[in-house]
């Protein structure tokens, strides 16, 4: 132990000395992202032709397939299956793009979708692998969140694709089939992406990972805006080579993301996720909610709805799910309000009651004991020469004498006493069915027990059915004072 007065000056570790690899982490996933850009970009400049631009599609794909594949061994154990699940995703991904060149070469004709539509169950079960292992707890509000936004979409995508090929009996079922599946794999990733979105995640693998599902998201929304709007992406390479570009982009990021472990949660980030991103939240769950009535709105304005059981189906869920929503919100409005509550009237060293909780239940208890005729009396007490304790031997040691005295004291009370912490190192007891000589022998058995050597001074004061309880344990603490003065370690009964 150090003497009085010698002071020592602690210098903290620094982010690099507590994590010596980050930075060399970070200069890697920097090298890495400036291969990917050059890589990425040199697929603008290769020559016409449907092989040359296989080769660079394929070519992306594969190296970043392996670099996910190669980077499994730095994920913790249990992650280690969903990038294995986007590793494969990608590799058949690219793949694809190799099956239509040798079935367009051979053929003519494509009908390989399902090369490319492989990607999307696959990266949803990895995308569901951090989720599962981000989640602390159940968050029913962010599932909640994520449907309703997947509802709004679904809507649209109804009307706007789904049903157009469902009702196009021009097309073969297997062509009508492929065009269907592609909305409701991006419906899905949808719900994925809001729901990562919702983690606030500081988390560079999950924050790479969101960015390559967007990026997914935003090449499938090109094709089906210009499929809607009658243009052929084709017809210009530097367009089409760009949206082609958002996948390459999505690959590169699923292999950047790879070279850092998924971290698991920790308290601090799911205590402060709570407020953070409310109000964006609100806006988009607000904004999905409205999809369906201004989808109405719009064929209503043609003079012809031709979707309204879809629309009312959909407009139905929305509100189901909005009222889900705001009851998940009130319970747990209600169970931070608990939570806080108890906060409120307990004393965090020491888990007792705190001074606000005994001001509380004090009277309460006294009515009782009115009521039923039962003897009350209450004690002060207070830990000898604390101050001397905490100077000499540290401030942790003396919370940790005030923690292990309470808990000790509590095990060696009576059913139906209530020990609550008033202050410093004073406690306050109210003892039911105890007259003074009850209440010596009750505070005897706590003496006795009372850790590390230390002693205590009481005073106790018997309530006589008249006195309002702040004169009660007025007279308790004339009685402490009295305590010290004789000398300390003793109980002093306040005369009546």
């Amino acid at each position: 132990m150090l003497p009085k007065g010698v002071f020592v000056n602690v210098r903290h570790p620094t982010a690099q000395e507590r994590n010596p690899g980050a930075d060399r982490q970070r200069v890697t996933a920097r090298r890495f992202m400036g291969i990917c850009v050059v890589a990425v970009a040199a697929y603008q400049l290769l020559p016409d032709g449907l092989w040359w631009e296989t080769a660079g599609q394929f070519s992306v794909g594969l190296a970043a397939a392996v670099v996910v594949f190669a980077s499994v061994r730095r994920q913790p154990r249990g992650m280690r299956w969903t990038w294995v699940c986007f590793a494969v995703g990608i590799l058949l991904h690219a793949s694809g793009h190799v099956a239509f060149a040798v079935s367009v070469t051979l053929t003519g004709g494509s009908g390989l979708d399902l090369w490319w539509l492989l990607l999307y169950p696959l990266v949803a079960a990895g995308a569901l692998g951090v989720l599962r292992r981000h989640r602390r707890q159940r968050d029913l509000a962010a599932v909640v969140d994520s449907v309703i936004v997947a509802t709004g979409t679904g809507v649209l995508c109804w009307v706007a694709v789904i049903a157009p090929a469902v009702g196009d009996e021009s097309m073969s079922p297997g062509h009508r089939l492929v065009l269907m599946a592609y909305p409701v794999a991006d419906i899905l990733l949808i719900a994925l992406v809001t729901r990562l979105l919702g983690q606030h995640d500081r988390d560079p693998a999950v924050r790479w990972i969101t960015a390559a599902l967007g990026f997914v998201l935003v090449c499938d929304l090109c094709w089906v805006v210009s499929g809607m709007v009658g243009i052929q992406l084709a017809d210009s390479q530097p367009v089409y080579r760009a949206v082609q570009q958002l996948f390459l982009v999505a690959y590169c990021c699923m292999a950047v993301g790879s070279r850092y472990p998924v971290a698991g949660p920790s308290v601090q980030r799911v205590e402060t996720q709570a407020g953070r991103g409310a109000w964006q939240g609100l806006l988009l769950t607000t904004a999905s909610t409205l999809v369906a009535p201004l989808v109405l709105w719009g064929e209503a304005s043609d003079g012809r709805v031709d979707h309204g059981r879809a629309i009312a189906v959909g407009c139905g869920l929305l509100f189901v799910l909005a009222a889900a929503r705001i009851a998940v919100t009130l319970r747990e409005l209600t169970r931070t309000a608990d939570r806080l509550r108890d906060m409120a009237r307990h004393d965090a060293l020491t888990e007792l009651p705190n001074r606000r909780a005994w001001n509380e239940r004090f009277p309460w208890m006294l009515q009782d004991c009115l009521r039923t005729g039962a003897t009350v009396s209450v004690a002060l007490l207070d830990l000898d020469r604390f101050k001397e304790y905490n100077d000499t031997r540290g401030h942790q040691a003396g919370d940790d004498l005030l923690a292990d005295t309470a808990r000790v004291w509590r095990a060696e009370l009576r059913a139906g006493d209530l020990l609550a912490r008033y202050g410093g190192e004073e406690f306050v007891v109210l003892m039911v069915d105890a007259d003074a000589g009850e209440a010596v022998r009750v505070l005897d058995r706590l003496r006795a027990v009372t850790p590390r050597g230390q002693s205590f001074s009481a005073g106790i004061a018997t309530w006589d059915r008249y006195e309002e309880p702040h004169r009660l344990l007025h007279r308790a603490d004339q009685a402490l004072y009295q305590a010290k003065a004789d000398g300390r370690d003793r109980a002093v009964v306040a005369a009546v």
